[in-house]
């Protein structure tokens, strides 16, 4: 597995986490499991800054430029996700609207990373089709 694609699958596992505590502590009025994914959302952005940084991510130019615009969005979503966090646990009004910024930002990102990885023109993953290598395979001949 290549580090590249290591770093392509914790962003969205990342952001799925994270998203999924948070919206089920909002639906189950239980605020721990909403800071847990507060935590991991603001992890992942610290993760995407070293990544960004770094340089640790070495994709094609024609494909790359879209997922580094991604992790400069995953790590907006990690600075905001612990402003929330930090006024939350101050009590200080305007807590929950920058969480749900975090949250409404990281699902964007999500689905758009997925996109992103997804097989067609623009994926920085690449996929070769099992099938393909089945039917030009031919024994005995």
């Amino acid at each position: 597995m290549s580090f590249d694609l290591l770093v392509f699958m914790i962003c969205q596992w990342g952001l799925f986490a994270g998203l999924v505590l948070f919206l089920l502590s909002w639906a189950e009025k239980k605020k721990q499991m909403g800071r847990i994914g507060l935590i991991i959302l603001s992890v992942l952005g610290l993760f995407a800054v070293v990544v960004n940084l770094c340089g640790l991510i070495h994709v094609p130019a024609d494909r790359g430029q879209l997922f580094r615009i991604d992790l400069w969005g995953v790590t907006l979503t990690g600075i905001s996700a612990a402003v929330g966090l930090v006024l939350e646990l101050k009590n200080i009004k305007g807590a929950f609207a920058t969480q749900l910024f975090a949250v409404v930002l990281a699902l964007l990102l999500f689905f758009q990373i997925k996109k992103v990885g997804s097989n067609d023109d623009h994926s920085i993953i690449p996929v070769s089709n099992p099938m393909e290598q089945v039917i030009h395979h031919q024994p005995g001949r």
